[in-house]
């Protein structure tokens, strides 16, 4: 098409087809960029075992103060994703997926007023059992069976 024989209508009519195109493509890029901070299907029957000395893994230190929470990707656990790892008393250190039960995004990793986080949506969880205190999730989030030994720090993940 020759522009400018091109009618007022003509041009009007391309400009929104290819605002159109344009949204599109923005829309699907949006998804796609959401899709990397997805957590789908935890792997949680894996019938593997995996011991850390918390005092000595770089990433658990953090577990020796009761209340401290912290990510660590565990090779053969949640589908490669990280667990939330927190230290709720002296003799329990809890792990759950760090997928949201509302819409698979990431959890925050760090407690909040005493509670397990989304910043995406708004819901909260219970850190000694992972139930939702406050919506929009409705399930509770995903648990890693845990044994800790406070006398040598040794943390087993099943």
């Amino acid at each position: 098409m020759n522009w400018t024989d091109a009618s007022i209508e003509q041009r009007r009519d391309f400009l929104k087809t290819a605002s159109s195109a344009f949204g599109v493509a923005a829309c699907g890029a949006f998804f796609i960029a959401c899709e990397n901070t997805t957590v789908k299907n935890p792997d949680t029957q894996n019938n593997q075992i995996t011991t850390f000395t918390i005092t000595e893994d770089v990433k658990l230190q953090v577990l020796t103060t009761i209340n401290a929470s912290v990510f660590k990707v565990v090779p053969n656990f949640n589908s490669g994703f990280p667990i939330l790892f927190i230290r709720t008393s002296e003799s329990v250190i809890k792990a759950y997926s760090s997928s949201c039960t509302h819409q698979g995004l990431v959890i925050n990793e760090s407690l909040e007023n005493g509670r397990i986080y989304c910043s995406w949506h708004g819901s909260e969880f219970d850190p000694a059992s992972g139930n939702v205190l406050q919506g929009p999730a409705l399930t509770p989030l995903v648990q890693f069976s845990t044994t800790f030994d406070p006398l040598t720090n040794i943390l087993t993940l099943k």
